[in-house]
């Protein structure tokens, strides 16, 4: 690297005008100013140039996503590092990873004081490349799904999304098929059939603020729908079929996979459940309403009522 300095000033004094009386202190103040102005100058030309600024350590991207429904909490360790513990539904967010190196990445289960290898994998990502591993299946018949994307490029004010879908539900043994429409638009034809535990090729589709998401099985019922949401312009997305256990009759549900978790659609038809209980001690029989609803008639004090089903 070459070291650039800026013009600065010599003072050269001759001896005989040094003084030698009473007037040393306070050429010694002046000459200890000359000196570190002349350091300040010399300084200030050192690494100013553009290139000398700090750049970022290459590093590839890893997220893992725990699918499968009987499991406990589980270790996702790359090489000897813990890096997350997930149960099931949840993923961890992007994490750093040295590039280009080939890499263990283990899934283990803690119970009974021991640690147990679930599944394992060897990996290598490239630099700025994103690994998505998904453990699928069950906890006697474990598997991982990899996906690797590239970073992506899209064109400047582009109306482009991508989006990639993963079937990872294991109450659903058959393909599944995605519908992305708007939002009051019929389901028409499938825009892609996934097989369980397969993932599909990116899917190019135009942005739009009011997207809709539903999944079909090969009899043509509905497993889940998305409800509106907004697909934005220039991202790239990736949704997981999971299997569900909540209230109603449905048995899948999807998750959208962002840096961080992987979240639920916030406007996707689900049952909810609920039940309601009277705490006021000093009334008589009351009813309670929901959104205009009778949901539950002449309770007493300490009442509580059976669970009811709600969509949402």
């Amino acid at each position: 690297r070459d070291w650039h300095t800026e013009p600065f000033s010599i003072i050269v004094a001759p001896i005989s005008a040094i003084p030698t009386s009473s007037n040393n202190k306070l050429f010694m103040k002046y000459f200890l100013a000359v000196c570190a102005l002349l350091t300040i100058f010399f300084l200030s030309g050192c690494g100013s140039e553009d290139g000398f600024t700090n750049q970022p350590a290459p590093a590839g991207l890893l997220q893992v996503l725990n699918a499968i429904p009987d499991s406990p909490g589980l270790i996702v360790n790359y090489e000897n590092q813990n890096v997350g513990f997930i149960e099931f539904g949840e993923s961890t967010g992007f994490i750093q990873v040295l590039p280009l190196v080939t890499r263990s990445l283990r899934i283990t289960s803690f119970e009974n004081r021991t640690e147990t290898l679930l599944v394992s994998r060897d990996v290598r990502i490239p630099v700025d490349n994103l690994l998505t591993a998904v453990i699928a299946g069950t906890m006697t018949s474990p598997e991982l799904i990899l996906v690797e994307d590239v970073p992506p490029e899209f064109a400047d004010e582009g109306t482009i999304s991508e989006l990639r879908i993963i079937h990872a539900a294991t109450s659903v043994q058959t393909s599944v098929n995605f519908h992305l429409t708007e939002n009051d638009a019929p389901a028409g034809e499938p825009t892609v059939s996934v097989p369980l535990n397969s993932t599909t090729e990116l899917i190019r589709s135009e942005a739009s603020e009011t997207s809709r998401l539903r999944a079909f099985d090969t009899n043509g019922e509905t497993l889940w729908d998305s409800g509106i949401f907004p697909l934005a312009a220039s991202n790239r997305l990736m949704f997981v079929l999971l299997d569900y256990f909540g209230p109603g009759d449905g048995k899948v549900r999807t998750v959208s996979m962002t840096s961080a978790i992987a979240q639920n659609f916030p406007n996707e038809v689900i049952t909810s459940s609920s039940r309601f209980a009277n705490m006021i001690s000093d009334r008589t029989a009351v009813d309670i309403y929901l959104g205009g609803t009778l949901m539950a008639e002449d309770m007493l004090f300490g009442d509580v009522n059976q669970y009811q089903n709600l969509e949402a």
